[in-house]
């Protein structure tokens, strides 16, 4: 029988161990703010579902019953193990942030999905945050799997994509060369080849997608918006956002 207590409440568990950030509760206490938010939801016509998460909304489908059904998960942080759900199917596929998406790795993401997607499965993609790797994962998947085209208007670009995304979810803010490198593995512009021998930088973001992260992230003492101005590739997972983002705190 699953043990119905919140992480926080558990004091056998020791969170100095769950997270690789410098003040470990204090990171948690952060993060279990969020809901995990909802992407795509198709279970009403027989098909699957994907949330986007954080490292506590994995760790608490041991502790909380369950209540958004999730059946796979995929995570891509890089913090210790977990107790697991048997219920659920887990991949966990570490890359840190800030870095381009080893290509072998994200392959092993898209497969993931893919899978679980085609088994009509409730997916939940978390990194630490929610905020950078997880997203851009996400966003990677529904553009690969052709799922954006299914909205109306659809979403032909990534760009249009993780607008989206930052709609249901706002505070994403991928780090650039997180963002750029899975363009780059599915040969999406400006990665097509269509440059010829040149090679577009990978470690910033379109203006038009930093003045889009920005619309959320107002406070001028944000650290995640001081990071999206300076169009940087920090670990978004260390950053402190004391924005409030209406519909995701708990």
């Amino acid at each position: 029988m699953a043990r119905k207590k919140k992480i926080e409440e558990d004091e056998d568990l020791d969170l100095g161990e769950v997270l690789d950030a410098e003040d470990n509760e204090d990171a948690m206490q952060w993060y279990a703010q969020y809901e995990a938010s909802k992407i795509v939801d198709f279970r009403d016509t027989g098909r699957g579902a994907l949330f986007l998460g954080n490292i506590y909304q994995t760790m608490q489908l041991t502790y909380d019953g369950n209540p958004l059904g999730i059946t796979a998960v995929l995570d891509v942080s890089t913090e210790n193990d977990y107790e697991k759900n048997p219920d659920v199917l887990y991949l966990r596929v570490p890359f840190p942030d800030g870095h381009e998406i080893p290509p072998e790795k994200f392959a092993q993401c898209m497969a993931f999905l893919k899978f679980c997607w085609e088994k009509n499965m409730t997916i939940l993609v978390n990194c630490a945050a929610g905020i950078s790797r997880s997203t851009s994962i996400v966003v990677s998947f529904l553009y690969y799997s052709g799922l954006g085209a299914e909205f109306t208007p659809p979403f032909d670009t990534m760009e249009k994509i993780l607008d989206y995304v930052r709609l249901v979810r706002p505070i994403v803010s991928p780090a650039p060369r997180v963002f750029n490198s899975c363009k780059q593995w599915l040969r999406v512009w400006p990665y097509d080849g269509s440059h010829g021998g040149y090679t577009p930088p990978k470690h910033k973001l379109d203006n038009t997608v930093v003045a889009n992260m920005l619309k959320f992230h107002v406070n001028p003492d944000c650290e995640v918006r001081q990071s999206i101005l300076a169009n940087d590739n920090q670990e978004r997972h260390l950053l402190k956002c004391i924005c409030k983002p209406e519909g995701l705190i708990r």
